[in-house]
């Protein structure tokens, strides 16, 4: 029996994923289960922070970008088709051999449940000011390596004459709507900011943002 591959049963005996990213936190190798029914082949050359819920994002930029040799685990909350997550364990293991790559285990807890926030109709994190968005930021990149932040950067969104819709009942829900959209699509699901009535920025990657665009346009 080969070594490879009874070393591999055992791996997904502790893990439903297992993944290997690059110094930049995108994912080169996929094996196993990925969420939601995926195919491991759509992974390569997704950030890892992106199949995380908003408000795990953080945590799984942070981990990576401590890089530090040995294990780490850290619990996240994985997105699971439209409007669910799913509880997960996550294993990063750094070998220096295999430097700046990182090892990733992913393992699923419980079910799919709703997301929090459209469950209970709690309100998005509140877009913050141009000074607020700059200290969100500042404090952020703290923890990330240099080739981590090269994926990042900021995006200007004008809604010309948009200020005459914000009043009112149906303004409020706009706005609820537009921040809640805009943190989505931030790096760490709330990294956007109200520049002026018109004029709106946040910190994202790719990913997020061509998803904003077509958001935008529907």
């Amino acid at each position: 029996m080969s070594l490879t591959r009874s070393l591999l049963g055992m791996a997904f005996a502790s893990a439903d994923l297992l993944m290997e990213v690059d110094g930049a936190g995108r994912i080169v190798l996929a094996l196993g289960a990925p969420p939601n029914g995926a195919d491991t082949e759509s992974l390569q050359g997704q950030l890892l922070a992106d199949l995380v819920a908003p408000g795990s994002r953080n945590t799984v930029s942070e981990a990576l970008g401590r890089r530090a040799a040995g294990r780490e685990t850290v619990a996240v909350q994985v997105h699971w088709g439209a409007a669910k997550v799913r509880e997960a364990e996550l294993k990063i293991f750094g070998l220096p051999e295999l430097a700046p790559r990182l090892s990733c285990a992913l393992t699923y807890r419980g079910k799919p449940a709703a997301m929090a926030a459209l469950e209970t109709g709690a309100p998005p994190p509140a877009l913050a000011d141009g000074e607020g968005l700059m200290r969100l930021v500042q404090s952020a990149m703290e923890g990330l390596t240099v080739q981590q932040r090269s994926v990042l950067s900021f995006t200007f969104v004008d809604l010309p004459g948009v200020e005459g819709y914000t009043t009112g009942p149906k303004g409020e829900a706009l706005m609820d709507a537009l921040s809640r959209l805009l943190q989505s699509a931030s790096w760490n699901g709330a990294s956007a900011a109200r520049l002026s009535d018109e004029r709106y920025a946040l910190l994202s990657q790719p990913p997020g943002i061509d998803q904003l665009n077509g958001d935008l346009e529907r």
